[in-house]
């Protein structure tokens, strides 16, 4: 290093500019990873901003940048030499002053972090450099670059692509921004340009309609239109986009075909963001075959975690979208990092064995963790509500060896009287009760039919499988010999024998009904 610094000193005196732009590309690794051993020759290092080579003063200026970044004692007494080139003649070199500035400013030390930006910012006259440095630092201090906001908005309308896409950009990087209609609808309408031009503007909307979600439903359709793109950034940030606002017009999204983005690598993270978000609000919308399925065997955990999320949201709307992949998801139990995941897809399907419990006592067992509070705190939001009381019971019956964990699982214990009493009550202002049915001259047991997915499955202790229907949520009626013949013919079509069965059972309602008004 030693041999470095002398032949770097020598080239700044000898002028060879090989040798220097050489020793500069050296020294941007050391100024990123121990710039403190730059100490010695910052002098030098300053000495080439006045060099006549652009690229010498433009690398020189992002050596400094990421110097003060770590170190700013090293560089304070050399941020006028810096603000200076500001007025370079080359727009490269003026662009990387200001972002060594930035740099700079985010080190905690550099106190008069707001007057340096606002300098920088007003010291450029040309459009074209301005709004390209205002990008810059926006991606490094967005909360600064708020207060420019209105100047910003000033450019959206411009003539020029290339304006407009940084003008997208930054406001995509501060995000954080309280928009109105107007300025929403100007974004919006970017959608209808060039290529980069939606690319950037579908950026935009994702990152903006986070805080003004209502003001881009406009956007939706030309945003599933950019599905059909070959640009696979643009097909990315569309489908993030939608995943942020596809709560409000879900109907919109019925019939939309995802298969072929799931299998692409580049874009299939941000088509199961949308199809989570989806899976929440409309699933019946989701059109996909086998693909989320066979998700549960990627590589990726995270890819993983998200599928399951996607077929426990659907396992609420429908059970079979569970069956389809119980075992998959089942599988998962067994893995620490998968199997919280995999146990609140199981109850969203109403699937309960011995190993979704376990996995819910061991969290039980560890309240110290966040993430296991935050996971127990969703087992109770979408647990069976006529199984809580089981589970209050095996929670009561641990043991917590101190004060603190014991005063977390009456906290867990509350949650569930709350759940208990909440559904309680939804019980009562529904007022619905199904009438019991009942065909006279019958004294047989009455039977329940119901569909499979309206029960909840539990595996008991010594194994056999027992399913759980809320009472107020099923008819009785006497199984008749007509019925027995429709179970025995349609048996493998649950649908059907429900459809014949409910059938049967509706005509017997009103026979009673009319036979009861004539005895009257």
């Amino acid at each position: 290093m030693h041999h470095s610094i002398s032949k770097f000193k020598a080239a700044v005196i000898g002028g060879d500019f090989k040798v220097k732009l050489s020793l500069l590309n050296s020294l941007s690794l050391i100024s990123i990873s121990n710039p403190q051993i730059l100490k010695e020759i910052m002098p030098d290092i300053i000495v080439l901003l006045d060099d006549k080579d652009w690229r010498i003063r433009k690398n020189t200026l992002d050596i400094i940048g990421n110097i003060g970044f770590i170190k700013f004692d090293m560089v304070k007494n050399y941020i006028k030499n810096i603000l200076c080139k500001l007025e370079d003649p080359n727009p490269g070199v003026v662009c990387s002053a200001a972002y060594s500035i930035t740099k700079i400013t985010l080190n905690p030390q550099c106190k008069n972090k707001s007057k340096l930006i606002d300098y920088t910012i007003k010291k450029i006259t040309n459009k074209y450099l301005l709004v390209e440095i205002i990008k810059n630092i926006s991606e490094v201090q967005p909360n600064i670059v708020k207060n420019y906001l209105n100047e910003i908005l000033k450019f959206l309308d411009d003539d020029s692509d290339v304006i407009k896409i940084n003008v997208l950009k930054i406001l995509g990087n501060i995000e954080d921004i309280n928009l109105n209609k107007e300025i929403a609808y100007n974004i919006i309408k970017n959608l209808n340009g060039s290529l980069e031009l939606r690319k950037y503007c579908a950026y935009a909307i994702w990152k903006l309609s986070k805080k003004n979600t209502e003001y881009f439903k406009d956007s939706i359709g030309p945003l599933i239109n950019n599905l059909n793109s070959n640009d696979d950034m643009l097909k990315s940030y569309s489908l993030l986009s939608l995943g942020r606002l596809c709560y409000l017009e879900p109907k919109k999204f019925e019939g939309l075909k995802l298969d072929e983005l799931l299998n692409n690598d580049d874009v299939k993270k941000s088509a199961m963001y949308l199809l989570h978000n989806l899976s929440m609000v409309n699933p019946s919308a989701i059109l996909i075959s086998d693909k989320i399925c066979h998700l549960l065997n990627d590589n990726d955990n995270w890819v993983v975690k998200n599928a399951m999320r996607i077929i426990g949201n659907l396992g609420l709307y429908n059970q079979k979208y569970l069956t389809k992949c119980l075992d998959l998801v089942k599988e998962k139990l067994n893995n620490s990092e998968l199997c919280h995941e995999a146990t609140l897809a199981l109850i969203k399907g109403r699937y309960i064995d011995k190993k979704v419990l376990n996995v819910i006592l061991n969290a039980v067992r560890n309240l110290n963790d966040a993430n296991n509070m935050r996971f127990l705190k969703e087992v109770i939001e979408y647990y069976p509500s006529e199984l809580l009381d089981g589970l209050y019971a095996e929670i009561k019956k641990l043991n917590p060896s101190n004060h603190n964990k014991n005063m977390n699982i009456l906290d867990i214990l509350s949650l569930i009287d709350e759940k208990k009493k909440e559904f309680i009550q939804n019980s009562n202002v529904d007022g619905i009760k199904r009438p019991e049915i009942k065909i006279e001259g019958y004294d047989g047991p009455p039977v329940i039919v119901a569909l499979k997915s309206e029960c909840v499955e539990v595996e008991l202790e010594d194994g056999k499988k027992v399913y759980i229907l809320p009472k107020d949520s099923c008819m009785e009626t006497p199984l008749s010999n007509e019925l027995l013949n429709i179970v025995e013919i349609y048996n493998k079509n649950e649908a059907e024998v429900y459809k014949l069965s409910h059938e049967i059972m509706i005509k017997s309602l009103i026979e009673d009904i009319l036979r009861d008004r004539q005895q009257k």
